[in-house]
């Protein structure tokens, strides 16, 4: 196995349900999936028809058709026709707490990890509302806290109260909504969990969901020798990228938007001292992008956002 493949072991399991007599019993089997840490950064915008994405996992309280979905009536700022979305709207979920995890991120040699993601929601009315809460693990799920918690109108990306029709937001019906990590760097085992409480409101829409931050060396002191800034951020066009350094060598540049593709990756042989580049996001959609800088054993991964 590659070292930076995560790897899944299944387990199977058996639960037999007999009655009082012992005359009727059933044995259903199903299989636990164990998967090994995935490295950052995660970029998930829902673009695949495969859902859950690869790796992620659900929390169906009822195991019913009340869930989380794929949709392609609406993507983040109107830049895709698809995302994840809890229709509140048409089923009732009765306040129950369904719940999509990511797969686990190993954030050891993580620096500043923030969580992205665009949402789009719209309060139905005062007594017919809808939240959503983020929760983080730091042990395989275990145990979680709460890292975030928005509903209603708070949640709402939307003025003004729509009990009907059903609502499908437009390209300014968006907000992006960042999460400070700090506390789960340099763990090894860290998932993030999207919770619905839906109470019969209105759908709640979830794209481009990124977890990101600087990879630093095992030895912590060798990255502080690096300064690295991109400028203007956010950008209509040009990126002016500026680098010190004290060690001569070569160094790595790639793009990559936010379902992981990459759009532009360039060489700079022999970079020591103050080091500028420019390049060019001009024939790019507007939207968030990530920048990689790789310097001998140091991977330094910076966001810039395409206006």
């Amino acid at each position: 196995l590659k070292k930076s493949k995560p790897f899944s072991i299944l387990n199977e399991v058996k639960l037999t349900v007999s009655n009082a007599t012992g005359t009727d019993t059933k044995t259903r089997t199903s299989f636990i999936v164990i998967t090994s840490p995935t490295t950052l950064p995660l970029t998930e915008g829902f673009e695949s028809t495969t859902f859950p994405p690869a790796d992620w996992t659900v929390n169906n309280i009822d195991y019913d058709s009340i869930f989380w979905q794929r949709t392609t009536v609406a993507g983040g700022f109107g830049k895709s026709t698809s995302s994840m979305v809890f229709d509140n709207y048409d089923q009732d979920p009765g306040g129950k707490r369904d719940e999509i995890n990511t797969p686990k991120y190993n954030l050891t040699n993580i620096k500043n990890p923030v969580l992205n993601f665009d949402v789009a929601y719209v309060r139905a009315d005062d007594v017919y509302t809808d939240s959503l809460a983020i929760l983080v693990s730091k042990d395989c799920g275990a145990t979680f806290s709460q890292v975030y918690l928005k509903g209603g109108k708070g949640l709402a990306t939307v003025p003004t109260d729509q009990g009907t029709p059903k609502f499908v937001p437009t390209s300014s019906q968006w907000r992006t909504e960042t999460i400070d990590l700090n506390a789960y760097a340099g763990q090894a085992n860290v998932m993030v969990v999207f919770q619905n409480r839906g109470h019969y409101a209105q759908p709640l829409y979830i794209d481009n969901i990124n977890i990101s931050g600087t990879v630093t060396t095992a030895v912590d002191a060798l990255s502080t020798a690096y300064e690295l800034t991109l400028s203007p951020n956010p950008t209509s066009g040009s990126v002016d990228l500026n680098f010190n350094s004290f060690e001569a060598g070569d160094l790595n540049v790639k793009i990559n938007n936010v379902l992981g593709q990459t759009i532009n990756t360039e060489l700079l042989k022999n970079a020591t001292g103050s080091v500028r580049h420019t390049f060019d996001l001009s024939n790019q959609n507007a939207g968030i992008y990530y920048v990689t800088i790789s310097y001998g054993s140091t991977r330094i991964v910076r966001k810039i956002v395409k206006e």
